[in-house]
């Protein structure tokens, strides 16, 4: 609904629409509205910088005033002929429906000659969109005068069936209703020669078997394109269904394969431990036998000393997080990819967006503490802090999984957009 601020000008009573700076005005409807006399529009002025629009409504009334509590039929009949008439003007005079507003509360009636007008705003985007069937339908609608014959209302309501609505049959059916000739049918009289009433009534016949030829045609024309919209539904569904299938594949392919990869991490985790132990066992064996002659003595030092050794090359083992950065040589000129490694500095290393966290990821997809990665008798774990966006291993997400994961040399790390290959020197 548009809102017009009413006031009087000079003995006239006048309504203003204000523009807003957002709102676009439609020049080839202004000037339509402006330069032609059209019959059933009320009168447009604008100002220079066309900011307000103005109408005159002196001597007016609304349609709803005017109907009051009580509609009689010729009330009815005639503004329904009168807006009828104008919309067909508009047709005229090319003015798109998108700026004619239908509303009842600014249809306007003159007191004097009892005409109906419509109001045109040229302002796109201003007019909330109505089409005439159901315009005319809920003028239909009105409190009508139980003293009448009313019957025209249903025959009014049968020539707005959307399937054969047309503006110029509405118009006819309503001149016909008045008691009017309409102006189309003058050809269908007896012509001075006189034409017989057989000839007449065959006329009469074939004007209504074209009419019904275009209803079925029009009939057939909307079951096709419901059929056709019905068609192209389902297999639009069948593709859905196809990709969403292909999805749930893919998904459950890449979670047996992590599963597959993680239980292979698993047992290489557990030979790595059952090698461990028979090599602690072979030396405590080896320590007790030579420990009664000093030459087994000196064999039981050389291999607590290269046991020595070897402890303490685990102990120096560190694990990485590789990621690939551009280097840029502002010299030369030249971008080259080349391999970042990070450290994981510390037992239970978290990554994050968090400037706390020991490794910040600028995201918007990172939490502050988005996963952690932790070492156990050697051995790496990593797991999803209660990220909503999850944590990728190998591919697969790990972040529904409560335990921490078994995180394996070469095993690639997806956090937010960045890409991390774990590596243990």
């Amino acid at each position: 609904m548009i809102d017009l601020n009413i006031k009087e000008i000079e003995g006239h009573i006048v309504g203003e629409y204000t523009r807003q700076p957002n709102q676009v005005v439609d020049k080839t409807t202004l000037g339509m509205a402006l330069y032609n006399e059209i019959d059933g529009i009320i009168p447009i002025g604008v100002n220079d910088d066309v900011t307000t629009i103005s109408y005159d409504l002196t001597d007016t009334v609304t349609l709803d005033e005017y109907f009051g509590d009580n509609v009689k039929r010729k009330q009815m009949l005639n503004a329904l002929n009168d807006m009828a008439g104008s919309l067909l003007q508009c047709e005229k005079y090319l003015i798109n429906t998108s700026y004619i507003v239908l509303d009842t509360s600014k249809v306007y009636v003159n007191k004097t000659t009892k005409k109906a007008y419509i109001l045109v705003l040229p302002i796109k985007d201003a007019v909330q969109p109505v089409d005439t069937v159901n315009f005319f339908k809920q003028v239909l609608f009105a409190p009508l005068d139980p003293d009448d014959e009313n019957e025209y209302v249903s025959k009014l309501m049968t020539s707005l069936n959307p399937r054969v609505y047309s503006l110029e049959g509405f118009k006819k059916e309503i001149e016909e209703l008045l008691g009017e000739k309409p102006k189309e049918d003058t050809n269908d009289d007896w012509d001075a020669e006189g034409k017989s009433i057989v000839e007449y009534a065959k006329a009469r016949l074939e004007a209504v078997k074209a009419e019904l030829k275009e209803i079925e045609d029009k009939e057939k024309a909307v079951h096709e394109e419901a059929e056709a919209k019905a068609k192209a539904k389902e297999e639009a569904r069948k593709a859905e269904e196809e990709a969403r299938a292909k999805e749930e594949a893919r998904k459950a392919e890449e979670e047996a394969k992590a599963k597959e990869e993680a239980r292979k991490a698993e047992e290489e985790a557990k030979t790595e431990e059952a090698e461990k132990e028979v090599v602690e066992e072979t030396v405590e064996e080896v320590v007790e036998e030579k420990e009664t002659a000093k030459a087994e003595e000196t064999v039981t030092e050389t291999a607590t000393e290269e046991k020595t050794e070897e402890i303490a090359d685990v102990e120096e083992v560190k694990a990485f997080l590789v990621r690939e950065v551009i280097e840029t040589d502002i010299e030369e000129g030249t971008e080259e990819k080349v391999e970042q490694e990070i450290p994981i500095s510390k037992n239970g290393y978290v990554i994050g967006s968090s400037e706390n966290a020991d490794l910040v990821i600028d995201e918007t997809e990172v939490f502050p503490e988005h996963a952690r990665i932790t070492m156990k008798n050697d051995e790496y774990f990593i797991k999803d802090l209660g990220s909503a966006t999850g944590t990728f291993m190998n591919g697969a997400d790990i972040s529904q999984m409560d335990d921490e994961f078994p995180v394996i040399n070469g095993s690639k790390i997806r956090i937010g957009q960045q890409e991390f290959k774990f590596v243990i020197k």
